[in-house]
């Protein structure tokens, strides 16, 4: 005799996100749902799926005014009755395009655990996708006390050698970082066929991965992450996605908070007496900062110290 455990809730399935295939007419599909439970759990996990409701609204009409609602969820009733008696069931898929996989459950304990835990896989095959099989695919649990938990996502089927190319970032694309943090972009991608993906600096510059930047691009996303940021790294990015469908781009605007960074170019020593040079300074700061210059007089350098400071009015800021 085996004991159940009481349960006032059951685990929540997950399973493949569909969202993010690429589904065009007459592909094979293969959606796998899986969810880790204890040993003494009894429990059912089934697939709801565009071509069940479609097979329930027609049994309904067969049964002559059954509304859907007086159906079970899932599994939908069994055509076998209808078939025998001759009803005409031809608006349904009959194919046997899409299969469900047996339940297989493997061990997954880790470390000391008194309580066995499995995790349990059922897939879902469709085979010569059309656009009937486009909805929502749920994958439904029901434990021994009847407490349900599911999943669902939307897959999309488009038709064959359909193109596509966008970029999808869900957030302000200025970022305001103190200097010494680390600036992140994370955008989603959205394209077919593969693009190529490729950031872009402040200076127009491809952005390679580096000591403080790392780049992580996969199917669906990529990421640019800037670390210890410096206050020259302020300025303008660019994320571009390239393939048959075209370009497309998305900018960036990284603001660096610190203390304005001053840098004399032209800093010689010695000058010849009477003779005309042009110092050149170069500073970086936001908020914007204000540059003005000074002056000291003095013949010889260790007494510059002491010496009084005067401004120079006359300057010319780029």
């Amino acid at each position: 005799m085996s004991l159940s455990a009481y349960t006032e809730s059951v685990s929540k399935p997950m399973m493949d996100n569909i969202q993010n295939m690429h589904v065009e007419v007459g592909d094979t599909v293969i959606i796998n749902c899986w969810v880790e439970m204890a040993s003494n759990i009894k429990f059912n996990m089934n697939w709801i799926y565009p071509s069940t409701k479609e097979l329930r609204a027609v049994i309904a009409e067969l049964t002559r005014g059954t509304t859907t609602d007086a159906l079970p969820a899932y599994p939908p009733p069994s055509l076998k009755h209808f078939q025998k008696q001759g009803a005409s069931y031809n608006r349904i898929n009959t194919e046997n395009r899409i299969f469900e996989s047996n339940t297989t459950h493997k061990n997954v304990n880790v470390g000391n655990l008194k309580q066995i835990q499995y995790k349990y896989e059922r897939n879902l095959t469709i085979h010569n996708a059309t656009h009937r099989d486009e909805g929502d695919y749920t994958c439904r649990i029901v434990d021994h006390n009847g407490n349900t938990n599911n999943v669902s996502h939307y897959m999309k089927v488009y038709d064959i050698n359909t193109t596509y190319n966008d970029l999808v970032y869900k957030g302000n694309t200025t970022a305001r970082v103190y200097a010494g943090n680390i600036s992140t972009w994370v955008v989603n991608i959205i394209a077919h066929p593969k693009p190529q993906i490729t950031w872009y600096d402040q200076y127009q510059n491809e952005i390679r991965p580096s000591e403080n930047i790392e780049i992580i691009t996969s199917e669906k996303e990529t990421v640019l992450k800037i670390k210890n940021v410096e206050i020259e790294d302020t300025g303008n990015y660019s994320l571009k996605s390239e393939n048959n469908n075209g370009t497309k781009w998305k900018n960036f605007t990284l603001i660096v908070l610190d203390k304005p960074l001053v840098q004399l170019i032209d800093d010689n020593a010695y000058f010849n007496q009477g003779e005309r040079y042009t110092i050149r300074c170069k500073v970086a700061g936001y908020p914007k900062p204000k540059v003005s210059w000074f002056i000291r007089y003095c013949r010889i350098p260790h007494e510059c110290e002491n010496a009084d400071t005067i401004e120079i009015n006359q300057v010319s800021i780029d």
